[in-house]
């Protein structure tokens, strides 16, 4: 029964962020941290950003993200396979409003990270990276957890992304693989 419930939720987003791009996106009105904790699956990514062109021949197994607290912190957490194994990352984010984040990797800069949409079993977030070089990237995320996301989902993250600017070659579909879950 939830499939049925999620299309037209996810429809529904979609033809409203549309006509929106960038900065002005505005994060899910039902946004609570708590929704976001735990493990996700990654089904999709999109980005314009010079290092993800350069990893995704790598990034063909589905990542695994995983959202927890440390403390006051709120901590993101993605695991993907590589031909090198298992590749981890972390990174501290920030509130910076409801359904909003901010965090900084030294070699990329400064992020802010939107949810744009969460259901029980999906989640789509869209971040813009204030590069070193004064570049501004885009990324899009969609992930799920437990089924599948219903059809046509991945077809409307193509529309969307491409609708940012982003190109059908800065989108990567990943497959059913090996994971690397964080403990």
């Amino acid at each position: 029964m939830q499939p049925v419930m999620v299309k037209p939720f996810f429809l529904l987003l979609l033809v409203f962020l549309l006509g929106r791009t960038g900065a002005d996106l505005p994060a899910d009105p039902n946004f609570t941290n708590d929704k976001l904790m735990g493990e996700w699956v990654g089904v999709a990514v999109a980005s314009d950003c010079p290092m993800f062109s350069a990893m995704k021949a790598e990034m063909k197994t589905e990542p695994v993200v995983k959202f927890w607290k440390d403390g006051a912190n709120l901590i993101c957490g993605t695991g993907f396979r590589t031909s090198k194994g298992c590749q981890k990352r972390e990174i501290t984010l920030k509130e910076n409003g409801n359904g909003h984040f901010t965090y900084s990797v030294p070699q990329m800069g400064d992020s802010v990270m939107t949810i744009l949409s969460i259901t029980p079993t999906l989640c789509l977030a869209h971040t813009l990276t204030n590069a070193p070089d004064g570049k501004v990237y885009i990324e899009l995320q969609f992930f799920k957890r437990g089924a599948e996301p219903p059809e046509g989902a991945k077809k409307q993250f193509s529309d969307y992304a491409i609708k940012l600017g982003l190109k059908e070659d800065n989108i990567v579909f990943f497959e059913k693989g090996e994971k690397c879950h964080f403990k």
